[in-house]
């Protein structure tokens, strides 16, 4: 905020110019004056702040490394809620570099989370003067200090210096690649190839199936690249070496509920943090923008915690899981599996007791031909039957989280197996 939208926020808060003790260019010239009075001594204020706040804010932790000149290189803090949020989150962690932050064009890299509303959550920040391999040391070895859980997955771009500072701080997490920064490099190095029919949908189908088991994402990218032509192709060839950094069935016993295989979400975080910055600001300026916008991300995470306790979410099936899950889902989460459980249970819900609504009826006459007059009773029976067994084992798992979970991949396993089948079947 700039001095003259500062006075005007001052006259609607005082009732009036008259009322605000300044003029507009009294405002101008405090900015002024409050510039030339940091001078030169900005990162010492700044560490200065810090070591106050450590003194009389509860557990506050920071630190901050210099160079040959003295010159600040590396600083981060994180508070009590940090830290608490990252004992509860902080299984998968995704950090991504940004230079819209301050006029010594020190990269912020805010590290970040997904809580339990499926919204990104700030576990610190930290400011690094490059990008090197030292400073990406010298970050980790402070964030686990500081955190010394580490989390399972770590998920960051492609960049030389992480690969080769991540492994060495965090030797039991896997560092997964950004698989978003990986599809984006797909137009530029197929080149000519580009003209080729359906190969970059193919490639994207490839690697973004969740479902794939490794034999056969290895198989079908043989395929493909025989099929167009890409075996004598550099990168395509580097990066299939590097498959198990960044593709899903490699990753399949860690758990990432969807949520974080990009650092788009960090690069979200970014984007939400730069609005509230620019390249001119001084160290302590920045700690206060980023302090407000903290707190506002915190409010949210608030508010979601009192919905998710105190209100009731709009039910769309008779299911006796609703009851049960409502307490124990947040609201967000709820929302998605009670969407997952009516998409499969659509088809058997259309002929429920046997009845044969508009729906089924649609449904049954695009899918079954003339062979349905034959069975239609039994046809029926078996959906009935289906109905059965998956109301029977959502009521026995509904409290079981992680075997809900499982249960919710496995039919979703199902159902891309029997959809290509399908259309295997028709072609």
């Amino acid at each position: 905020m700039g001095p003259s939208v500062a006075y005007k926020y001052m006259k609607e808060s005082r009732g009036g110019f008259e009322n605000t003790g300044a003029t507009g260019p009294d405002t101008k010239n405090f900015k002024r004056d409050w510039i030339e009075y940091i001078g030169e001594r900005d990162a010492d204020f700044m560490i200065n702040m810090l070591m106050k706040k450590k003194d009389y804010l509860q557990d506050f932790s920071f630190d901050y490394s210099v160079g040959s000149n003295r010159e600040l290189t590396g600083l981060f803090w994180a508070d009590e809620e940090a830290k608490r949020n990252y004992s509860a989150f902080g299984d998968v962690l995704g950090f991504d570099a940004t230079y819209r932050t301050n006029k010594y064009r020190m990269i912020f890299v805010p590290f970040t989370g997904i809580d339990n509303h499926k919204r990104c959550i700030t576990f610190g920040a930290w400011l690094l003067s490059s990008e090197s391999i030292e400073s990406y040391s010298w970050l980790l070895h402070a964030f686990k200090k500081t955190f010394p859980k580490e989390p399972n997955v770590i998920v960051a771009d492609q960049d030389a210096a992480i690969l080769q500072a991540v492994p060495v701080v965090f030797k039991n997490a896997r560092h997964r690649l950004c698989m978003w920064h990986i599809s984006q490099k797909f137009t530029d190095n197929l080149g000519s190839h580009m003209a080729k029919t359906d190969v970059l949908k193919k490639l994207c189908d490839l690697i973004w199936n969740e479902t794939i088991f490794k034999e056969d994402f290895e198989l079908t990218w043989k395929n493909l690249m025989d099929e167009f032509h890409l075996n004598e192709n550099n990168w395509f060839n580097e990066m299939y070496k590097m498959r198990d950094l960044w593709i899903h069935s490699y990753f399949k016993k860690y758990i990432f509920s969807g949520l974080m295989r990009t650092t788009t979400r960090s690069e979200a975080e970014n984007y939400f943090y730069g609005l509230l910055s620019n390249s001119d600001l001084h160290l302590i300026e920045f700690s206060t923008h980023f302090d407000t916008a903290l707190e506002g991300q915190r409010c949210i995470q608030r508010k979601n915690d009192h919905d998710s306790r105190y209100t009731k979410p709009d039910f769309k099936t008779g299911l006796k899981l609703k009851v049960e899950a409502v307490e124990f889902f947040t609201r967000n989460v709820f929302y998605d599996i009670q969407s997952e459980i009516v998409a499969s249970m659509t088809l058997s819900l259309c002929f429920k007791n046997g009845k044969c609504g508009e729906l089924s009826k649609s449904i049954f006459d695009k899918k079954i031909d003339k062979r349905c007059e034959e069975k239609k009773e039994e046809i029926q029976y078996v959906i009935r039957e289906l109905e059965f067994a998956m109301e029977f084992c959502i009521d026995r798992l509904v409290n079981d989280f992680d075997k809900l979970i499982l249960f919710r991949d496995e039919m979703n396993e199902k159902m891309t197996k029997v959809d290509n089948e399908t259309k295997m079947q028709n072609q």
